[in-house]
């Protein structure tokens, strides 16, 4: 049967139509029919959290509830990029087949210690629709080559043979046991810049610590530990011992 007219759910959900037979005689038959109309609608998508997420990579998890309309779900994925709302920011798309049920994409190529927002979504005769916003943050790399010989011994508590016990945090920045805060740079451990809020920029090794090099006075100090509350060094420019309260900064010790 052929209409000329779409029949549409929101204008009326039912129709009637007469059939009509005749013979060659002439003689005929009517019969009433009524068509009901099924409502049709984007799909139903729901966005699950993601699964097994590294410093590079991520498995992103979703779902069609409700496929809309007879025909099903053509197209479906995921729009993943790092501002909220990626699929009006410039997010990424992830096409992961058509159908019903849970579905799944593996993103790849992602950078560590970035937040990644994400929105599963899904297509139909009727048009498209997004599952709610889900995000993650990719862990930071912890296993590069500056603090390559360290050890776990806690939640994001690292020990070292040369360099004692400190906590990594996801920026370059890390807190020692005793020294405190420290910003640390290099790609080995056998050359590492820290920067303290006592001594500015010092420079030292997996070789040469507890030996410093300071930049501030070209000079080289040791450190000796800390104690009652206070740094302890010995300065090799002057032959002095030289100790100063945790926390103090470097113009007070040039």
């Amino acid at each position: 049967m052929r209409t000329s007219d779409v029949f549409d759910f929101e204008s009326s959900l039912s129709h009637e139509i007469v059939v009509r037979t005749t013979d060659e005689f002439g003689a005929f038959l009517e019969k009433t029919f009524t068509i009901s109309v099924i409502d049709a609608f984007v799909p139903g998508v729901d966005t699950a959290p993601a699964s097994e997420v590294t410093g590079v990579s991520s498995v992103l998890n979703g779902s069609i509830a409700d496929a809309g309309d007879s025909q099903g779900v053509t197209v479906r994925g995921f729009v993943l990029g790092r501002s909220p709302n990626p699929e009006t920011s410039g997010g990424s798309t992830l096409e992961s087949g058509a159908g019903f049920g849970a579905f799944t994409v593996s993103a790849s190529n992602l950078i560590p210690g970035r937040v990644y927002y994400y929105k599963a979504y899904a297509h139909n005769a009727e048009g498209v629709s997004y599952g709610s916003q889900e995000r993650f943050t990719t862990p930071q790399d912890r296993s590069s080559a500056l603090w390559s010989d360290a050890t776990v011994s806690g939640a994001n508590w690292l020990s070292s043979d040369w360099f004692g016990s400190f906590y990594l945090t996801d920026t370059p920045w890390l807190y020692h046991g005793e020294l405190g805060w420290l910003y640390a740079s290099g790609t080995s451990s056998s050359s590492v810049w820290l920067w303290t809020e006592s001594l500015g920029w010092v420079w030292t090794g997996k070789e040469t610590f507890p030996y410093l090099y300071r930049n501030a006075d070209t000079g080289w100090y040791h450190w000796n530990g800390t104690v009652n509350g206070r740094y302890l060094f010995y300065r090799y420019s002057d032959s002095q011992w030289i100790d100063f309260p945790l926390g103090g900064n470097a113009e007070a010790y040039k």
